[in-house]
């Protein structure tokens, strides 16, 4: 059996998110680390320090002179759109981090630059690589026709001088940053609802002014063909951050959040109880990912194309906050000419 080529690798963005991901691309055997790049120099320095890799300020500079054939991205979307399309151009593969773009607009534009060279363009599922959430991917054989779904999500509170209080720049607040992973499971599991109809809010005391523009707080209703439905409660806060998705079916209920997924039968009884055991938060995604190139079939799992719906979910919430009125996820798709 013959050796497997490495694949000569960067890391674009080193801070917060970046470093779980540094740690996975560092310590996966078949990535030829080269290059860091970060705009936060402190950051940056260490981590260049920590994996022995080249590092960069200007990331389009690290595209063009290192010459990696695959980027794995943290940095923050709005940073990063210009470098991705720097990517698709030299058709340079990338691995990115949730979420992905500011706006469903946004993305499919990205979507189209890759698919326009044939390029590589995966945004990361951390929970399609986890085990305990196997059952997830064929849902109606586990619960049975889906009806109820609640998700609810704590995250941090927000920095108002910070990129994440910017609308321009962060192109949402809780709904986006704070729960898209949890979303995406959703759409992924349960199809593209026909109607949004959302609300929003900031923490703020009477008389204040709003410290940053993007929202605390997001409450999301999807309504689904026949009688599902779906309700997405999204808040930053002190406390500590965490998630939870309670399904209901017609055979049986699940609960799943960070740590397992725990399903029982409507009758009572246990059917299924896993742990989350996996260590590293993107180890496994970044090897399916790996797998997947050096496989040469081209077949990877979740494709930013595959990421649209969620994108479309996320867009349509945001419209119906402004709006008051129910709003169509499909609508999106359909201007982008996505089936």
């Amino acid at each position: 059996m013959g050796v497997v080529k490495r694949l000569r690798c960067a890391v674009l963005g080193v801070a917060d998110e970046g470093q779980e991901l540094l740690s996975a691309v560092s310590g996966h055997r078949g990535l030829d680390l080269v290059a860091v790049g970060d705009s936060d120099h402190p950051s940056l320095r260490v981590a260049a320090e920590r994996v022995r890799a080249e590092p960069f300020v200007d990331l389009r500079l690290l595209i063009v002179e290192t010459g990696p054939e695959v980027i794995f991205v943290s940095s923050p979307a709005y940073q990063a759109a210009d470098h991705l399309l720097t990517a698709a151009e030299r058709g340079v593969g990338v691995f990115q981090l949730a979420p992905w773009a500011t706006d469903f607009h946004s993305a499919a534009e990205l979507v189209e630059a890759f698919e326009r060279r044939s390029g590589a363009y995966v945004v990361a599922r951390r929970w399609s690589a986890e085990p305990a959430y196997t059952g997830l991917r064929k849902i109606e054989d586990l619960l049975g026709r889906v009806h109820t779904i609640d998700l609810s999500v704590a995250g941090k509170r927000c920095d108002p001088e910070t990129w994440r209080g910017n609308l321009r720049q962060a192109g949402g607040g809780a709904l986006l940053h704070e729960a898209y992973e949890q979303i995406d499971l959703i759409i992924s599991a349960c199809g593209l609802p026909e109607q949004v109809y959302s609300a929003s809010s900031w923490i703020v005391g009477p008389g204040e002014a709003r410290p940053y523009d993007t929202e605390d707080a997001m409450t999301v209703v999807c309504r689904y063909p026949g009688d599902r439905v779906a309700t997405f409660s999204s808040y930053r806060s002190d406390e500590p951050p965490g998630w939870e998705i309670a399904l209901r079916g017609s055979k049986a209920r699940a609960e799943v959040t960070p740590h397992r997924m725990r399903v029982e039968g409507q009758e009572g009884g246990r059917i299924v109880d896993r742990r989350v055991w996996r260590r590293s938060r993107y180890g496994g995604a970044v090897g399916a990912f790996v797998a997947s190139w050096q496989d040469g079939a081209a077949l990877f799992s979740s494709t930013a194309r595959d990421h649209l719906p969620t994108m479309a979910v996320i867009q349509a919430a945001y419209l119906s906050a402004k709006t008051g009125e129910a709003e169509s996820p499909g609508k999106f798709l359909e201007l982008a000419g996505v089936r």
